[in-house]
Protein backbone atom coordinates (compact mmCIF):
# COMPACT_ATOMS: atom_id res chain seq x y z
CA UNK A 1 0.00 0.00 0.00
CA UNK A 2 2.97 2.15 1.23
CA UNK A 3 4.61 1.66 -2.36
CA UNK A 4 1.41 3.01 -4.21
CA UNK A 5 1.03 5.61 -1.98
CA UNK A 6 4.61 6.93 -2.57
CA UNK A 7 4.74 7.92 -6.27
CA UNK A 8 1.42 9.65 -5.64
CA UNK A 9 2.70 11.96 -3.14
CA UNK A 10 5.55 12.57 -4.97
CA UNK A 11 3.88 13.41 -8.07
CA UNK A 12 1.52 15.68 -6.15
CA UNK A 13 4.54 17.29 -4.52
CA UNK A 14 6.56 17.83 -8.13
CA UNK A 15 2.77 19.62 -9.26
CA UNK A 16 3.38 21.44 -6.36
CA UNK A 17 7.05 22.68 -7.19
CA UNK A 18 6.43 23.43 -10.46
CA UNK A 19 3.40 25.75 -9.83
CA UNK A 20 4.98 27.77 -7.13
CA UNK A 21 8.11 28.31 -9.73
CA UNK A 22 5.53 29.55 -12.35
CA UNK A 23 2.87 31.43 -9.86
CA UNK A 24 5.23 32.96 -7.63
CA UNK A 25 5.78 37.25 -8.57
CA UNK A 26 4.27 36.42 -12.32
CA UNK A 27 3.39 40.05 -12.10
CA UNK A 28 6.40 41.20 -11.26
CA UNK A 29 8.89 39.04 -12.90
CA UNK A 30 10.27 39.66 -15.11
CA UNK A 31 9.59 43.28 -14.05
CA UNK A 32 7.59 44.49 -16.62
CA UNK A 33 5.72 43.06 -19.69
CA UNK A 34 7.49 43.61 -22.87
CA UNK A 35 5.66 45.03 -26.52
CA UNK A 36 4.46 41.46 -27.36
CA UNK A 37 2.96 40.37 -24.36
CA UNK A 38 0.87 43.94 -24.07
CA UNK A 39 0.23 43.53 -27.40
CA UNK A 40 -1.52 40.23 -27.43
CA UNK A 41 -3.07 41.57 -23.84
CA UNK A 42 -4.68 44.51 -25.58
CA UNK A 43 -5.72 42.62 -27.79
CA UNK A 44 -7.74 40.45 -25.73
CA UNK A 45 -9.17 42.51 -23.84
CA UNK A 46 -10.61 44.29 -26.79
CA UNK A 47 -11.50 41.20 -28.22
CA UNK A 48 -13.62 40.32 -25.03
CA UNK A 49 -15.07 43.82 -25.10
CA UNK A 50 -15.86 44.44 -28.82
CA UNK A 51 -15.09 41.29 -30.68
CA UNK A 52 -12.50 42.53 -32.82
CA UNK A 53 -8.99 43.43 -32.54
CA UNK A 54 -7.09 46.62 -32.42
CA UNK A 55 -7.55 47.07 -36.28
CA UNK A 56 -11.21 46.28 -35.74
CA UNK A 57 -10.57 43.00 -37.57
CA UNK A 58 -13.78 41.13 -35.93
CA UNK A 59 -12.56 37.71 -34.09
CA UNK A 60 -9.02 37.01 -36.25
CA UNK A 61 -7.17 34.27 -36.97
CA UNK A 62 -3.91 35.71 -37.23
CA UNK A 63 -3.22 38.80 -34.93
CA UNK A 64 -1.83 41.82 -36.89
CA UNK A 65 0.88 43.82 -34.50
CA UNK A 66 3.29 46.41 -35.37
CA UNK A 67 2.78 45.55 -39.07
CA UNK A 68 4.02 41.77 -38.20
CA UNK A 69 1.16 38.82 -38.48
CA UNK A 70 0.94 36.23 -35.37
CA UNK A 71 -1.63 33.39 -34.22
CA UNK A 72 -4.18 34.67 -32.48
CA UNK A 73 -4.47 31.73 -30.14
CA UNK A 74 -2.47 32.82 -27.25
CA UNK A 75 -4.42 36.17 -26.97
CA UNK A 76 -7.61 33.91 -27.13
CA UNK A 77 -6.61 31.94 -23.97
CA UNK A 78 -5.90 35.62 -22.00
CA UNK A 79 -9.23 36.44 -22.06
CA UNK A 80 -10.68 34.27 -19.18
CA UNK A 81 -8.16 35.32 -16.97
CA UNK A 82 -8.61 39.01 -17.90
CA UNK A 83 -12.29 38.83 -17.55
CA UNK A 84 -11.43 37.38 -14.42
CA UNK A 85 -8.55 39.54 -12.78
CA UNK A 86 -8.32 43.17 -15.47
CA UNK A 87 -6.07 44.39 -17.60
CA UNK A 88 -2.71 43.29 -15.51
CA UNK A 89 0.23 41.77 -16.27
CA UNK A 90 -0.47 38.83 -13.95
CA UNK A 91 -3.73 38.36 -16.37
CA UNK A 92 -1.63 38.35 -19.20
CA UNK A 93 0.98 35.87 -17.79
CA UNK A 94 -1.23 33.30 -15.91
CA UNK A 95 -2.64 31.45 -18.60
CA UNK A 96 1.27 31.18 -19.99
CA UNK A 97 2.15 30.11 -16.59
CA UNK A 98 -1.18 27.18 -16.62
CA UNK A 99 0.22 25.77 -19.37
CA UNK A 100 3.71 25.12 -18.63
CA UNK A 101 2.57 23.27 -15.41
CA UNK A 102 0.06 21.94 -17.63
CA UNK A 103 3.26 20.57 -19.90
CA UNK A 104 5.41 19.47 -16.75
CA UNK A 105 2.07 17.21 -15.88
CA UNK A 106 2.47 16.26 -19.18
CA UNK A 107 5.73 15.27 -19.02
CA UNK A 108 5.75 12.36 -16.71
CA UNK A 109 2.74 11.04 -18.83
CA UNK A 110 4.92 11.27 -21.82
CA UNK A 111 7.87 9.48 -20.31
CA UNK A 112 6.14 6.95 -18.95
CA UNK A 113 4.87 6.10 -22.58
CA UNK A 114 8.04 6.94 -23.95
CA UNK A 115 9.34 3.87 -21.60
CA UNK A 116 7.07 1.32 -22.22
CA UNK A 117 8.84 1.78 -25.99
CA UNK A 118 11.62 -0.02 -23.96
CA UNK A 119 9.21 -2.76 -21.89
CA UNK A 120 10.70 -0.81 -18.64
CA UNK A 121 9.12 -2.28 -15.74
CA UNK A 122 6.48 -0.82 -14.08
CA UNK A 123 8.65 0.85 -11.05
CA UNK A 124 10.88 1.92 -13.55
CA UNK A 125 9.03 3.81 -15.72
CA UNK A 126 7.10 5.28 -12.20
CA UNK A 127 10.16 6.60 -10.83
CA UNK A 128 11.86 7.54 -13.84
CA UNK A 129 9.29 9.40 -15.37
CA UNK A 130 8.94 11.51 -11.81
CA UNK A 131 12.48 12.34 -12.02
CA UNK A 132 12.02 13.53 -15.44
CA UNK A 133 9.04 15.29 -14.75
CA UNK A 134 10.79 17.06 -11.73
CA UNK A 135 13.79 17.99 -13.95
CA UNK A 136 11.11 19.97 -15.85
CA UNK A 137 9.66 21.38 -13.26
CA UNK A 138 12.37 23.67 -12.15
CA UNK A 139 14.31 24.15 -15.17
CA UNK A 140 15.42 27.62 -15.54
CA UNK A 141 14.66 27.04 -19.54
CA UNK A 142 11.32 26.10 -19.24
CA UNK A 143 10.55 28.34 -15.79
CA UNK A 144 11.74 31.65 -18.02
CA UNK A 145 8.96 31.11 -21.18
CA UNK A 146 6.29 29.75 -18.25
CA UNK A 147 6.69 32.88 -16.58
CA UNK A 148 5.27 35.49 -19.27
CA UNK A 149 3.32 35.66 -22.48
CA UNK A 150 4.57 34.24 -24.70
CA UNK A 151 3.02 31.85 -27.76
CA UNK A 152 5.45 29.88 -27.49
CA UNK A 153 4.94 27.87 -24.31
CA UNK A 154 1.54 27.36 -25.54
CA UNK A 155 3.22 25.32 -28.29
CA UNK A 156 5.50 23.29 -26.69
CA UNK A 157 3.21 22.22 -24.21
CA UNK A 158 0.48 21.15 -27.07
CA UNK A 159 3.40 19.45 -28.94
CA UNK A 160 3.94 17.25 -25.62
CA UNK A 161 0.57 16.31 -25.31
CA UNK A 162 0.19 15.50 -28.89
CA UNK A 163 3.41 13.02 -29.17
CA UNK A 164 1.90 11.76 -25.60
CA UNK A 165 -1.58 10.76 -27.52
CA UNK A 166 0.26 9.59 -30.37
CA UNK A 167 2.27 7.04 -28.62
CA UNK A 168 -1.17 6.25 -26.97
CA UNK A 169 -2.67 5.41 -30.26
CA UNK A 170 -0.19 3.06 -31.27
CA UNK A 171 -1.88 0.88 -28.78
CA UNK A 172 -5.62 1.91 -28.71
CA UNK A 173 -5.87 4.13 -32.02
CA UNK A 174 -8.69 6.36 -30.42
CA UNK A 175 -6.17 8.17 -29.34
CA UNK A 176 -4.57 9.48 -32.47
CA UNK A 177 -7.93 12.38 -32.85
CA UNK A 178 -6.34 13.87 -29.42
CA UNK A 179 -2.71 13.84 -31.17
CA UNK A 180 -3.96 15.15 -34.16
CA UNK A 181 -6.10 17.98 -32.03
CA UNK A 182 -3.02 18.76 -30.54
CA UNK A 183 -0.59 18.89 -32.75
CA UNK A 184 -3.07 21.08 -34.70
CA UNK A 185 -3.77 23.93 -31.93
CA UNK A 186 -0.41 23.76 -31.42
CA UNK A 187 -0.21 25.42 -35.27
CA UNK A 188 -2.02 27.93 -34.11
CA UNK A 189 0.27 29.30 -31.24
CA UNK A 190 3.71 30.31 -32.85
CA UNK A 191 5.62 30.20 -35.89
CA UNK A 192 8.08 27.00 -35.33
CA UNK A 193 5.72 24.18 -34.76
CA UNK A 194 4.92 24.94 -38.76
CA UNK A 195 8.11 23.96 -39.38
CA UNK A 196 8.66 21.30 -36.51
CA UNK A 197 5.25 19.32 -36.28
CA UNK A 198 5.17 18.64 -40.00
CA UNK A 199 9.04 17.20 -40.34
CA UNK A 200 8.55 15.38 -36.65
CA UNK A 201 5.48 13.86 -37.78
CA UNK A 202 7.28 12.59 -41.23
CA UNK A 203 9.97 11.34 -38.44
CA UNK A 204 7.41 9.29 -36.32
CA UNK A 205 5.17 7.77 -39.16
CA UNK A 206 9.21 6.48 -40.52
CA UNK A 207 9.72 5.43 -37.00
CA UNK A 208 6.24 3.52 -36.91
CA UNK A 209 5.99 2.86 -40.01
CA UNK A 210 4.84 -0.93 -39.52
CA UNK A 211 2.30 -0.40 -36.47
CA UNK A 212 0.52 2.68 -38.93
CA UNK A 213 0.53 0.26 -41.68
CA UNK A 214 -1.61 -1.77 -39.37
CA UNK A 215 -3.86 0.42 -38.39
CA UNK A 216 -4.27 2.88 -41.42
CA UNK A 217 -8.15 2.17 -41.39
CA UNK A 218 -8.09 3.58 -38.18
CA UNK A 219 -6.26 6.90 -39.30
CA UNK A 220 -8.82 8.15 -41.52
CA UNK A 221 -10.78 10.31 -38.93
CA UNK A 222 -7.23 11.52 -37.19
CA UNK A 223 -6.37 12.59 -40.74
CA UNK A 224 -9.20 14.73 -41.18
CA UNK A 225 -8.88 16.68 -37.38
CA UNK A 226 -5.70 17.62 -38.61
CA UNK A 227 -6.95 18.78 -41.78
CA UNK A 228 -9.79 20.67 -40.45
CA UNK A 229 -6.60 22.68 -38.45
CA UNK A 230 -4.80 23.40 -41.90
CA UNK A 231 -8.31 24.89 -43.24
CA UNK A 232 -7.79 28.48 -41.75
CA UNK A 233 -4.52 28.44 -43.78
CA UNK A 234 -6.15 27.45 -46.96
CA UNK A 235 -9.04 30.03 -46.77
CA UNK A 236 -6.23 33.13 -45.62
CA UNK A 237 -4.27 31.89 -49.25
CA UNK A 238 -7.74 31.58 -51.50
CA UNK A 239 -8.38 35.07 -49.59
CA UNK A 240 -4.92 36.10 -51.01
CA UNK A 241 -3.97 36.76 -47.60
CA UNK A 242 -1.05 34.17 -47.51
CA UNK A 243 1.86 36.66 -47.19
CA UNK A 244 0.29 37.28 -43.23
CA UNK A 245 1.59 33.38 -42.96
CA UNK A 246 4.86 34.10 -43.97
CA UNK A 247 5.65 37.46 -42.83
CA UNK A 248 7.35 36.59 -39.73
CA UNK A 249 9.33 33.96 -41.61
CA UNK A 250 9.99 36.33 -44.22
CA UNK A 251 11.72 39.18 -41.62
CA UNK A 252 14.03 36.63 -40.06
CA UNK A 253 14.59 33.76 -42.20
CA UNK A 254 18.34 33.37 -43.51
CA UNK A 255 16.83 33.26 -46.92
CA UNK A 256 15.13 36.16 -47.47
CA UNK A 257 18.56 38.36 -48.23
CA UNK A 258 19.54 39.90 -51.31
CA UNK A 259 19.99 37.79 -54.20
CA UNK A 260 23.87 37.00 -54.75
CA UNK A 261 25.65 34.83 -56.67
CA UNK A 262 26.92 33.43 -53.96
CA UNK A 263 23.34 33.64 -52.17
CA UNK A 264 23.16 29.68 -52.16
CA UNK A 265 26.37 29.16 -50.71
CA UNK A 266 26.16 31.50 -47.64
CA UNK A 267 22.66 30.47 -47.00
CA UNK A 268 23.83 26.98 -46.39
CA UNK A 269 26.14 27.76 -44.48
CA UNK A 270 24.46 29.41 -42.23
CA UNK A 271 21.97 27.01 -42.00
CA UNK A 272 24.48 24.62 -41.05
CA UNK A 273 26.05 27.14 -38.75
CA UNK A 274 22.53 27.86 -36.94
CA UNK A 275 21.87 24.28 -36.62
CA UNK A 276 25.30 22.98 -34.77
CA UNK A 277 25.01 26.09 -32.46
CA UNK A 278 21.83 24.52 -30.42
CA UNK A 279 24.48 22.09 -29.56
CA UNK A 280 27.36 24.47 -28.11
CA UNK A 281 27.83 23.57 -24.14
CA UNK A 282 28.95 27.37 -23.66
CA UNK A 283 25.08 28.41 -25.06
CA UNK A 284 23.08 25.31 -23.56
CA UNK A 285 24.81 25.59 -19.88
CA UNK A 286 26.55 29.26 -19.47
CA UNK A 287 25.70 31.63 -21.03
CA UNK A 288 22.53 31.65 -23.00
CA UNK A 289 21.39 34.22 -25.99
CA UNK A 290 18.50 36.90 -25.89
CA UNK A 291 18.56 38.48 -22.00
CA UNK A 292 14.91 38.00 -22.20
CA UNK A 293 15.69 33.90 -22.53
CA UNK A 294 17.84 33.80 -19.31
CA UNK A 295 18.45 34.42 -15.75
CA UNK A 296 21.43 36.41 -15.26
CA UNK A 297 24.75 34.76 -15.69
CA UNK A 298 23.07 31.90 -16.35
CA UNK A 299 22.50 29.43 -19.06
CA UNK A 300 19.70 27.27 -19.72
CA UNK A 301 20.20 24.33 -18.33
CA UNK A 302 21.99 23.61 -14.58
CA UNK A 303 25.85 23.28 -15.20
CA UNK A 304 25.64 20.37 -12.60
CA UNK A 305 23.31 18.39 -15.48
CA UNK A 306 26.15 18.82 -18.07
CA UNK A 307 27.74 15.28 -16.82
CA UNK A 308 24.44 13.53 -16.34
CA UNK A 309 23.24 14.83 -19.87
CA UNK A 310 26.57 13.54 -21.40
CA UNK A 311 25.82 10.19 -19.82
CA UNK A 312 22.32 9.93 -20.58
CA UNK A 313 22.72 11.15 -24.52
CA UNK A 314 25.76 7.77 -24.17
CA UNK A 315 22.97 5.60 -22.79
CA UNK A 316 20.44 6.80 -25.93
CA UNK A 317 22.97 6.45 -28.50
CA UNK A 318 23.58 2.49 -27.67
CA UNK A 319 19.82 1.53 -27.07
CA UNK A 320 18.41 -0.25 -29.68
CA UNK A 321 14.76 0.59 -29.03
CA UNK A 322 11.92 3.23 -30.82
CA UNK A 323 12.68 5.18 -27.57
CA UNK A 324 15.84 6.28 -28.63
CA UNK A 325 14.47 6.95 -32.32
CA UNK A 326 11.87 8.86 -30.58
CA UNK A 327 14.01 10.85 -28.48
CA UNK A 328 16.60 11.40 -30.59
CA UNK A 329 13.98 12.62 -33.30
CA UNK A 330 13.23 15.80 -30.98
CA UNK A 331 16.94 16.10 -30.39
CA UNK A 332 17.77 16.29 -33.83
CA UNK A 333 14.52 18.30 -35.52
CA UNK A 334 13.97 20.70 -32.76
CA UNK A 335 16.73 23.36 -34.00
CA UNK A 336 15.90 23.11 -37.80
CA UNK A 337 12.96 25.78 -36.36
CA UNK A 338 15.55 28.52 -35.45
CA UNK A 339 18.50 27.29 -38.03
CA UNK A 340 16.47 28.77 -41.39
CA UNK A 341 16.60 32.08 -39.02
CA UNK A 342 19.34 34.96 -38.30
CA UNK A 343 18.92 35.00 -34.86
CA UNK A 344 21.15 31.76 -33.83
CA UNK A 345 21.06 30.05 -30.71
CA UNK A 346 18.08 30.88 -30.03
CA UNK A 347 16.27 29.40 -26.94
CA UNK A 348 12.72 30.40 -27.39
CA UNK A 349 12.39 28.87 -31.35
CA UNK A 350 14.30 25.34 -29.84
CA UNK A 351 11.71 24.93 -26.81
CA UNK A 352 10.91 21.62 -28.39
CA UNK A 353 14.09 20.48 -27.09
CA UNK A 354 11.91 20.00 -24.14
CA UNK A 355 11.23 17.80 -22.17
CA UNK A 356 13.73 15.44 -24.57
CA UNK A 357 16.98 17.11 -22.85
CA UNK A 358 15.38 15.71 -18.96
CA UNK A 359 14.92 13.11 -20.53
CA UNK A 360 18.22 12.09 -21.61
CA UNK A 361 19.51 13.95 -18.16
CA UNK A 362 16.92 11.28 -16.24
CA UNK A 363 18.57 8.51 -17.76
CA UNK A 364 22.40 9.47 -16.55
CA UNK A 365 20.99 10.45 -13.02
CA UNK A 366 19.15 7.29 -13.16
CA UNK A 367 22.55 5.09 -14.21
CA UNK A 368 24.76 6.94 -11.40
CA UNK A 369 22.35 6.04 -8.62
CA UNK A 370 22.32 2.24 -9.94
CA UNK A 371 25.99 3.05 -9.51
CA UNK A 372 25.82 4.38 -5.98
CA UNK A 373 23.72 1.84 -5.30
CA UNK A 374 26.69 -1.13 -5.28
CA UNK A 375 28.56 0.91 -2.26
CA UNK A 376 28.11 0.55 1.14
CA UNK A 377 25.33 2.36 3.30
CA UNK A 378 27.92 4.89 4.28
CA UNK A 379 29.41 5.70 0.96
CA UNK A 380 25.71 5.69 -0.71
CA UNK A 381 25.13 8.42 2.27
CA UNK A 382 28.49 10.55 1.79
CA UNK A 383 28.12 10.74 -2.03
CA UNK A 384 24.01 11.04 -2.14
CA UNK A 385 24.43 14.06 0.35
CA UNK A 386 27.81 15.75 -1.14
CA UNK A 387 25.64 15.34 -4.54
CA UNK A 388 22.04 17.16 -3.28
CA UNK A 389 24.24 20.07 -1.47
CA UNK A 390 25.92 20.56 -5.17
CA UNK A 391 22.72 20.25 -6.99
CA UNK A 392 20.74 22.38 -3.84
CA UNK A 393 23.56 25.29 -4.60
CA UNK A 394 23.14 25.32 -8.06
CA UNK A 395 19.13 25.77 -7.87
CA UNK A 396 19.20 28.00 -4.72
CA UNK A 397 21.67 30.24 -6.95
CA UNK A 398 19.49 30.30 -10.00
CA UNK A 399 16.02 30.68 -8.38
CA UNK A 400 18.18 34.16 -6.40
CA UNK A 401 19.17 35.26 -9.95
CA UNK A 402 16.06 34.68 -11.58
CA UNK A 403 13.08 36.06 -8.76
CA UNK A 404 15.75 38.74 -7.47
CA UNK A 405 18.84 39.92 -9.55
CA UNK A 406 16.58 39.65 -12.97
CA UNK A 407 15.09 42.57 -12.53
CA UNK A 408 17.71 45.00 -11.47
CA UNK A 409 19.99 44.01 -14.50
CA UNK A 410 17.66 43.60 -17.15
CA UNK A 411 15.51 45.83 -16.37
CA UNK A 412 16.31 47.29 -19.94
CA UNK A 413 15.74 44.11 -22.38
CA UNK A 414 11.93 44.15 -20.46
CA UNK A 415 10.85 47.76 -21.52
CA UNK A 416 10.82 48.86 -17.77
CA UNK A 417 9.40 52.14 -17.52
CA UNK A 418 6.32 52.53 -19.55
CA UNK A 419 3.95 52.16 -16.34
CA UNK A 420 5.77 54.78 -14.33
CA UNK A 421 5.16 57.37 -17.44
CA UNK A 422 1.64 56.23 -18.13
CA UNK A 423 1.39 57.07 -14.41
CA UNK A 424 3.02 60.75 -14.52
CA UNK A 425 0.90 61.37 -17.92
CA UNK A 426 -2.51 60.20 -16.45
CA UNK A 427 -1.70 62.37 -13.11
CA UNK A 428 -1.01 65.00 -15.20
CA UNK A 429 -2.78 65.54 -17.91
CA UNK A 430 -5.44 68.10 -16.66
CA UNK A 431 -2.77 70.37 -17.18
CA UNK A 432 -1.97 69.84 -21.13
CA UNK A 433 -4.13 69.96 -24.17
CA UNK A 434 -1.57 67.46 -25.27
CA UNK A 435 0.39 64.50 -24.00
CA UNK A 436 2.92 63.33 -27.04
CA UNK A 437 4.77 60.46 -27.39
CA UNK A 438 8.09 60.57 -29.14
CA UNK A 439 7.98 57.27 -31.76
CA UNK A 440 11.62 56.15 -30.90
CA UNK A 441 10.04 54.86 -28.31
CA UNK A 442 9.61 51.35 -28.39
CA UNK A 443 6.18 50.91 -30.08
CA UNK A 444 4.71 53.31 -27.19
CA UNK A 445 1.15 53.74 -28.28
CA UNK A 446 0.07 49.97 -26.90
CA UNK A 447 1.69 50.56 -23.58
CA UNK A 448 -0.91 53.50 -23.45
CA UNK A 449 -3.61 51.38 -24.40
CA UNK A 450 -2.50 48.81 -22.18
CA UNK A 451 -1.60 51.12 -18.67
CA UNK A 452 -4.48 53.12 -18.72
CA UNK A 453 -6.99 50.16 -20.09
CA UNK A 454 -8.32 52.60 -22.80
CA UNK A 455 -11.62 51.66 -23.63
CA UNK A 456 -11.37 49.09 -26.87
CA UNK A 457 -14.83 50.64 -28.03
CA UNK A 458 -13.75 54.23 -27.97
CA UNK A 459 -10.56 53.15 -29.04
CA UNK A 460 -11.60 51.42 -32.64
CA UNK A 461 -14.87 54.68 -32.53
CA UNK A 462 -11.94 57.15 -33.29
CA UNK A 463 -9.94 54.39 -36.17
CA UNK A 464 -8.11 52.06 -33.80
CA UNK A 465 -4.44 51.24 -35.05
CA UNK A 466 -4.01 53.29 -38.03
CA UNK A 467 -1.42 52.24 -40.73
CA UNK A 468 1.65 53.50 -40.41
CA UNK A 469 3.60 54.72 -37.34
CA UNK A 470 1.61 57.39 -36.13
CA UNK A 471 -1.18 56.58 -33.55
CA UNK A 472 -3.34 58.82 -31.20
CA UNK A 473 -6.26 58.50 -28.96
CA UNK A 474 -7.63 60.42 -26.40
CA UNK A 475 -5.78 62.97 -25.62
CA UNK A 476 -2.27 61.33 -27.03
CA UNK A 477 -0.33 61.57 -29.63
CA UNK A 478 2.46 58.97 -30.59
CA UNK A 479 4.54 60.56 -33.28
CA UNK A 480 8.31 61.53 -34.37
CA UNK A 481 9.04 64.44 -32.32
CA UNK A 482 11.45 67.17 -33.64
CA UNK A 483 11.96 69.52 -30.63
CA UNK A 484 12.83 72.73 -32.39
CA UNK A 485 10.01 72.50 -34.34
CA UNK A 486 7.34 71.93 -31.73
CA UNK A 487 5.28 74.23 -29.53
CA UNK A 488 6.69 74.93 -26.30
CA UNK A 489 4.37 77.48 -24.81
CA UNK A 490 3.59 74.61 -21.62
CA UNK A 491 -0.05 72.86 -23.85
CA UNK A 492 2.01 69.94 -24.69
CA UNK A 493 3.37 67.24 -22.24
CA UNK A 494 6.52 65.42 -24.22
CA UNK A 495 7.50 61.62 -23.18
CA UNK A 496 10.99 61.60 -24.93
CA UNK A 497 13.97 59.55 -25.17
CA UNK A 498 16.44 60.56 -23.47
CA UNK A 499 18.91 59.92 -26.52
CA UNK A 500 17.47 62.66 -28.30
CA UNK A 501 17.58 66.31 -28.26
CA UNK A 502 15.22 67.35 -25.21
CA UNK A 503 14.51 70.95 -22.82
CA UNK A 504 14.52 71.06 -18.85
CA UNK A 505 13.15 67.76 -17.69
CA UNK A 506 10.26 68.08 -14.94
CA UNK A 507 10.74 63.83 -14.94
CA UNK A 508 13.23 61.62 -15.50
CA UNK A 509 12.41 57.80 -15.38
CA UNK A 510 15.57 55.26 -14.76
CA UNK A 511 16.64 51.80 -15.27
CA UNK A 512 17.35 49.80 -12.28
CA UNK A 513 21.09 50.30 -13.54
CA UNK A 514 19.93 54.22 -13.02
CA UNK A 515 20.42 55.33 -16.82
CA UNK A 516 17.97 57.21 -17.95
CA UNK A 517 14.78 55.78 -19.69
CA UNK A 518 12.13 57.81 -20.28
CA UNK A 519 12.44 62.20 -20.14
CA UNK A 520 9.53 64.21 -19.41
CA UNK A 521 9.49 67.63 -20.39
CA UNK A 522 7.34 70.62 -21.83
Amino acid sequence: MIKRIVPIILFFCIVAVAAFLRLWHLGGVPISPNWDEVAYGYNAYSILHTGKDEYGVTYPFILRSFNDYRPALSAYTMMPSIALFGLTTFALRLPSALFGIAAVIGTFFLTKELLALQNASQKRKTYLSLLVMFLLAISPWHIQFSHYAHEGNLALTFCIFGLLFFLKGLKNPHWYILSAFFYGLSLHTYQSPRLFVPVFLIGLVIIFRKRLQEQRKRLVIPIIVGMLFLLPFFLLILNHQGSQLSARFSATSIFSQEKSESLEENSFTKFLYGYVSHFSPRWLFITGDNDRHHAPSTGLLYLWEAPFLLLGLYLLLRMKTPFRSVVLLILLVSPLTAAVTTEVPHALRTLSFLPALQIVTGLGIERIFHRIRKYSMQRQFAITIAMLCIIGFFILQYLHLYYFQMNHEFSRNWQFGYEYAVNYAQEHRKEYKKIVVDNSLEQPYIFFLFYTRFDPKKYLETGGTRNGENQAFDIFEFREVEWNKENHDGSNLYILSPRQEHGEALHTIRYFDNSEAFVITE
